[in-house]
């Protein structure tokens, strides 16, 4: 009834029978599968109240996850092992560990049940918000990761061209928070309307008066831009930072 191509093998239709509406497939984990299609044979149907639930166990692991659905209407579907297996546990399949820890001798097993369209649906809509979620935290871990660099950066700040000279008076939250205003102020005008979308960028803003932080990316690009002329204005006056007044 169902066939499994795992991207870079041969197509395989060995599934096992565990019970009439459950099947499981072992596969090796070497070499590394990243993707892989699961599709309907030409001469099988299902009914319209009922899909095919594709699961994923990766090597060394004790529960099945959901990857998503075939089923009348979408009767082939690739679908991502890596992010699968790295979504809960950090787990990922590569070919320096074979996923299972260093021995390179792992297993993956696929299963597909068959389910009535109304529990898959339900399935897959929190699928979906949990990739939200997800792409959600990978952006503010790069905001923060960013943001962190810039700040806690010394080599921003030269020494005093005299010796005898003293470091700035003005209080590190103070300065972290001139450095925040600068750039700010230089990444909003490059702001883009992307109704929060999954490009890689920095969201800017939030709370009242600020920018929508789920609809006015950054480009990173821009970043970087930013870092450039930050750095050369520092080099022109390391002590231009000291003589901001009311925030930059």
């Amino acid at each position: 009834m169902f066939a499994v191509l795992p991207a870079g093998r041969p197509v395989n239709t060995s599934l096992t029978p565990i019970t009439p509406t459950h099947f499981a497939l072992t596969l090796p984990a070497q070499p590394p599968i990243n993707h892989i299609a699961v599709f309907l044979l030409p001469d099988a149907t299902l009914p319209p109240d009922i899909a095919a639930a594709v699961y994923f166990r990766p090597p060394a692991a004790t529960e099945y996850r959901f990857l998503g659905a075939i089923g009348e209407g979408k009767e082939s579907a690739i679908f991502s092992l890596r992010d699968a297996a790295a979504t809960d546990s950090g787990m990922v399949l590569d070919s320096s560990d074979g996923g299972d820890g260093g021995s390179g001798t792992g297993t993956v097993e696929l299963g597909i049940a068959l389910e009535p369209t109304a529990q898959v649906a339900i399935a897959l809509g929190q699928l979906q918000r949990d990739e939200e979620e997800r792409k959600q935290r990978r952006r503010q871990e790069q905001q923060n990761s960013a943001m962190t660099a810039l700040i806690t950066s010394r080599s921003a700040f030269p020494a005093p061209a005299d010796p005898g000279a003293t470091m700035s008076d003005v209080p590190p939250k103070v300065m972290a928070q001139r450095i925040i205003q600068h750039a700010f102020n230089y990444l909003a005008s490059f702001a883009e309307k992307r109704g929060g979308g999954d490009g890689a960028g920095v969201a800017v803003g939030g709370g009242s008066g600020g920018l929508n932080a789920m609809e006015d990316m950054i480009p990173l690009s821009r970043m970087r831009e930013w870092w450039v002329k930050f750095e050369g204005k520092l080099d022109r006056d390391p002590a231009f930072l000291e003589k901001e007044v009311g925030g930059v």
